[in-house]
């Protein structure tokens, strides 16, 4: 079994996502199949994660999508990328991402994601409309794949192919992947470039804290001193500018994660915010 990366990018060229060091278990000249574990994931704006769960992955050179087939306790979850066919080269196996995704459930529910981000997309990256025509035809092969139960979408595909990994594991020259010491040393080296970034996580949201706790007690002492007839809108309106600031930063971490559509919109409401306030302070 051959190991290399996966990386994805955008229309215009900007680095999507990075999937390392992922195991090559079968190749043709119009498939490549993947298998994850576990395996480091670096975003384009160079946020860092770890994968859940095994997933046999699909990727077509005839096809505009590929298929990632998650293995859980619940049965397998299917997530699809359009995307452009796949080229292999030093660097890695590569596809141009093209916004849309569908989900498959277990259960046999099927949803169409990140619609928002295509549209914006075909318009702030110009895409041809030869491109659109092509994702628009593959998105109903996708999903007549998914009606008529095409491999990988059979689940007994995943599972062989899974069992073919494992036992490929276990009797090849990948054996090292599965020894104790071997994994002790992996986990360490994957621990250290995260452990700063977990301190630096848990100190913002420190600092967070501190700042709301702060304004509390600000509007601890304004509501005390008023009773005795002391003026303190200023302790009240410095209270309300750290809670509006510490908002701020929470509603952005989690927007970030999602579609450019929901940045515009958080960067309006927090545009609307400040500018209420500072009404309300008097300062506009």
């Amino acid at each position: 079994m051959e190991k290399l990366d996966i990386i994805s990018f955008k229309h215009d060229g900007e680095l999507h996502r990075v999937w390392k060091n992922v195991y090559k278990i079968f190749g043709s000249e119009d498939l490549v199949i993947i298998v994850n574990d576990k395996v480091e994931v670096i975003d384009g704006d160079g946020h860092k994660w770890k994968t859940k769960e095994p997933a046999i992955c699909y990727f077509f050179r005839q096809h505009w999508f590929n298929i990632i087939c998650m293995i859980r306790d619940d049965g397998i979850y299917y997530y699809c990328n359009l995307s452009s066919p796949f080229i292999i080269d030093q660097e890695g196996l590569k596809y141009i991402d093209y916004d849309l995704d569908v989900k498959l459930y277990p259960d046999g529910e099927v949803l169409i994601l990140d619609r928002d981000e295509y549209d914006y997309n075909i318009k702030d990256m110009h895409y041809p409309e030869e491109i659109i025509q092509i994702i628009k035809s593959n998105l109903s092969i996708l999903l007549e794949f998914i009606k008529e139960k095409k491999e990988p979408f059979d689940n007994e595909s995943v599972y062989r192919w899974y069992r073919f990994f494992l036992e490929k594991a276990k009797n090849g020259a990948e054996r090292k992947y599965r020894d104790i010491k071997n994994i002790k040393v992996r986990l360490t080296n994957l621990t250290k470039p995260k452990r700063k970034e977990k301190v630096m996580k848990k100190n913002t949201l420190n600092t967070l804290g501190l700042l709301s706790f702060a304004a509390l007690i600000l509007f601890a002492v304004s509501a005390l001193l008023s009773q005795v007839g002391a003026n303190m809108g200023f302790f009240r309106w410095v209270g309300e500018g750290l809670l509006l600031f510490t908002v701020l930063c929470l509603a952005y971490f989690y927007v970030r994660k999602l579609s450019k559509t929901w940045l515009i919109v958080y960067v309006v409401i927090a545009v609307l915010a400040v500018l209420s306030f500072l009404w309300g302070v008097g300062l506009v």
